[in-house]
This record gives C-alpha cells, sequence and structure tokens, in this order.
C-alpha cells in the first residue's frame, strides 16, 4: 500500500492499515501512523473516539517512549479552548499511560492541571478539555489530589465558573463546582419583537431556543425570517432564530422561498444546515414538486428526493452524490445527505441501486460512527465481501469490530 493511500485510510479510521501493519513492513508507515496519532482526524467532535485505534497503530512500532514525549510536547502547545484536539491527545496519553506502568506522569498532570485553574473564567471547551484530563486521573488510578487543587482553585478564584458537574456525575465525586447557571427570564409574556430583542442581545443562548420556540406563532415565522435576511445582524443570532423556527415545526410551504433566499448569501454552513432540516419538515408533495424544478445544491435535491423517493430519480441523485466534495469542512453537506442515505434504508421498500452509494460513503466518508450504520445495512444485504469484513475487523469503530469478533491488541 502507498504512503497516501495508506494515510487515506488512517484519517477515515479504516481496518486496512491495521491489516497492512500486520503484514509486518511497517517503518515506511511510520511518518503516517506519528500523524494520525497526533491529529484528531475524527469527523465529529462527540460520538467518535479514534485513540484506541492510533494507539493500537503506534503498538507496532515499540517506541512509546518517543510517541509519549511527542504527545506531551504537543499538549503542552495546545489551547483548552480546542476541545476537540485536546481531548483527543489527553486519551492518546491514557492509553500510553495505561499499557506503560513503567511512566510516571503524575508530577507532570498535576501541574499540568494546576496551570489550567490558574484563572477565573472558563468556556464550554476549557472545562471539557479539563474534565478530560481529570478523568484519565481517575480512569488510572493516579496518585494526584484533584480535591486539593480543585478547593484551592476555588479559594485563589472565588467567582469561578469551573463546571465539574460531568465529573462529578459519571465518577460519583463530590468537587467543588460552579454550574449554577438557571433561566431568570419568562418568555410567556414577552411579545416576538421583545423576544428578537432579547436574542439579538443574548445571542448564546442553549436550552432558551426551545423555551423560546414553544411561544412561537404561525404567524410569527415570517417576521423571523425578516431578522435572517437582515444582513447587519449576526450568524449566531441567525442561528438561535433558526433553532427557534426549527424547533416550533411552523414553518409553512409559504415561507420556503424566504429560507432559501437566505441560504444564497449565508456563508454559515451550520445555519444552513439548519434551514436545509426546516426545509426537509415541511411535508407537502406540491411544495416538493416546485422545489426539485428549481436549481438547487446537489445536497438539499438529494436529501428531497430521498424523502420523496421515485426511482425514476435515481441516475440523477446518484450523480449528484458522487459530485459531493468529501471533505472535513462539509460545505457540501456529504455527511447530511449520508445521514439522509441511512434514514432512507429504514423504510420498507427500497431501491437496491442505492446500496452502491452506501457503498461509496463506506469508503470515501470520514466518520467512523455513521460508517456503523453503513456497514449494517450492507450486512443486513449480504453486500460485504470477505476483503471488506476482514479489514472491519479492525476499524476504529469498536461497534464495527464486535459485529465481526476481532479484539483491539494490548
Amino acid at each position: 500500500m502507498k504512503r497516501q493511500l495508506f494515510l487515506f485510510h488512517a484519517k477515515r479510521g479504516h481496518g486496512e492499515c491495521i491489516s497492512e501493519l500486520k503484514k509486518g513492513d511497517i517503518y515506511q508507515y511510520e511518518c503516517q501512523v506519528e500523524k494520525v496519532f497526533l491529529n484528531n482526524y475524527a469527523f465529529l467532535k462527540k460520538d467518535e473516539s479514534r485513540s484506541s485505534y492510533a494507539y493500537e497503530m503506534i503498538r507496532y512500532f515499540r517506541e512509546d517512549y518517543y510517541f509519549i514525549k511527542k504527545l506531551w510536547a504537543k499538549i503542552l502547545r495546545l489551547d483548552l479552548n480546542n476541545d476537540y484536539m485536546f481531548i483527543y491527545l489527553v486519551d492518546n496519553l491514557y492509553f500510553l499511560l495505561k499499557y506503560n506502568k513503567e511512566f510516571s506522569w503524575e508530577k507532570r498532570i498535576s501541574n499540568l492541571l494546576k496551570k489550567f485553574l490558574n484563572k477565573d473564567s472558563f468556556s464550554i471547551s476549557e472545562n471539557n478539555s479539563i474534565s478530560a484530563i481529570l478523568s484519565v486521573i481517575y480512569d488510572l488510578k493516579l496518585d494526584i489530589s484533584v480535591e486539593e487543587i480543585v478547593n484551592y482553585h476555588f479559594y485563589l478564584h472565588k467567582d469561578s465558573n469551573l463546571d465539574l458537574s460531568s465529573i462529578n456525575y459519571f465518577y460519583g465525586k463530590s468537587l467543588k463546582t460552579s454550574c449554577n447557571r438557571t433561566m431568570k427570564m419568562s418568555f410567556e409574556s414577552m411579545c416576538l419583537s421583545e423576544i428578537i430583542n432579547y436574542l439579538k442581545k443574548n445571542p448564546d443562548l442553549g436550552y432558551e431556543t426551545i423555551l423560546i420556540s414553544h411561544h412561537i406563532s404561525d404567524g410569527d415565522i415570517p417576521q423571523l425570517i425578516e431578522v435572517l435576511l437582515d444582513s447587519n445582524v449576526a450568524s449566531n443570532v441567525h442561528n438561535r432564530i433558526l433553532e427557534i423556527i426549527f424547533y416550533s415545526g411552523k414553518c409553512s410551504t409559504e415561507d420556503v422561498d424566504d429560507l432559501l433566499k437566505y441560504t444564497n448569501n449565508c456563508k454559515s454552513i451550520e445555519n444552513k444546515i439548519l434551514v436545509y432540516d426546516i426545509i426537509l419538515n415541511v411535508k407537502s408533495k406540491r411544495l416538493f414538486k416546485r422545489l426539485i424544478s428549481k436549481e438547487l445544491e446537489d445536497s438539499l435535491y438529494v436529501m428531497l428526493i430521498l424523502n420523496n423517493y421515485d426511482i425514476s430519480f435515481y441516475d440523477e441523485i446518484h450523480k449528484r452524490i458522487h459530485r459531493l466534495r468529501i471533505d472535513y469542512s462539509d460545505n457540501s453537506m456529504w455527511f447530511e445527505v449520508e445521514y439522509e442515505l441511512i434514514r432512507y434504508f429504514k423504510r420498507r421498500k427500497i431501491d437496491l441501486r442505492l446500496l452502491e452509494d452506501v457503498r461509496y460513503f463506506l469508503k470515501y466518508g470520514l466518520c467512523s460512527s455513521t460508517r456503523l450504520q453503513l456497514v449494517l445495512i450492507l450486512k443486513k444485504y449480504d453486500m460485504l465481501t470477505p476483503s471488506d469484513i476482514e479489514d472491519l475487523k479492525y476499524d476504529a469503530n469498536c461497534d464495527i469490530r464486535h459485529l465481526f469478533e476481532c479484539k483491539r491488541q494490548k
């Protein structure tokens, strides 16, 4: 296997890499393995872990001390706000320490934790990263007095917003934590213009968006869309408004054209995905026929067809699926199309020709959690070759491995 192809498979968490390393000619891939070990290539921030897979690959080189030094140096350089990368590297550290009892890293980890806790304010991402460090300490039973460090932090930083509630919940601990955010607003008595002003002043809402959506009427949707079409309103405010429309379930066929008009100048892929989710939830055969007669982006076109499938559309959607650019930016919305394809196969009557497109995503898709669903579909229809099964035995996704009864190397 060429190095470039090895990296292609390794970024996706494919078992082909483990199969190749098992053949014994490992050193031609050392740079690729190191790259994967020090960089998180999982597509999703949550519901996807590649650390045990990455650790399994470095084990073939029997140079754990080399890898832990490289790993630790990168952890020290990394910003806590990059929890996508930070948690992955800390999870890799967990595996190195678990299977190398001679590595004594307690003092370094303790000092790192103290360094990160030397301030008052923490973002959600920073809290996630700190919780990852604490998980390693508790899982490996390291000789580090977490309670003493945390108590000293709150002694020095009395207004700290450090949130360790998830650690307390999952590990049964009683660490001091500042997690007391409460809903102080009642939206029942607010008119729509007051709600919109509130959103503009408080764009970083969470559960409140669902509460607001409960008080939105059908007639409020056009006014909310007017705010979307206002280019002077920040993108994160647009995001909250789209969430409110989505959760309300009150978008009508008359609102769809204006939502599509919004996507023409929308630079946020997250917001565009929300628009498409709203449109897909508007069930109307008349709307469907009207929409597919328009010049639509490939992703929306394919998702609309999959939701209203007729075999006469196969050639067109097959062509459009293969035109989608599959990358980490997801600007083409390939991931959303993949998800709709998986949902399509939960129906009773399906077009078996679409199994070719399932196989396409199995090979090129970047997400190991949805890959499990693709494998289950192909397995159900007996579309996996002996070679497929052999490689899937070493997939990064543990549930895929369990399907084919292969344990990880220790």
